[in-house]
């Protein structure tokens, strides 16, 4: 039973910890530049899972900055948004480091950032209950 707690404790801090991470990167992304991009590629990803393949398409963005720097970048989020290459797509970077961007209107938001960050705590809390009274 305390081996539960204690599995529960480490997956309930890394879902904090990663939650954290997620604000703060949204908190970036929301006083972000807009800059309009080109979607020069598609990566595909496809993961084995006990319900059969998944498959995650991830853009390969290419855009300039306000100062004129071009960057290329796969963006972090599994989402193309029913783009072919070629097309034209809106991104928002972090002005200190464009390669951290995402797609115009992809973000996960602060309900989701909550959320992921809501759950962890919980089973933060739940593992150390276990941990402590076991």
């Amino acid at each position: 039973m305390v081996i539960w707690g204690y599995l529960f404790v480490a997956v309930g801090a890394a879902g904090v910890l990663a939650a954290l991470v997620l604000a703060r990167r949204e908190r970036r992304l929301t006083r972000g530049y807009t800059a309009t991009g080109q979607l020069v590629a598609i990566e595909v990803d496809q993961k084995t899972t006990k319900s059969g393949i998944s498959t995650y398409r991830y853009p390969v963005i290419r855009f300039r900055t306000a100062d004129g720097h071009e960057v290329q970048a796969r963006s972090p989020y599994a989402d193309s948004g029913g783009k072919a290459v070629g097309d034209s797509i809106d991104v928002v970077y972090s002005p200190q480091d464009p390669a951290e961007f995402r797609v115009a209107g992809s973000s996960i938001g602060l309900v989701g950032v909550a959320a992921f960050g809501t759950v962890g705590a919980v089973m933060l809390l739940i593992g150390l209950l276990v941990t402590t009274y076991a």
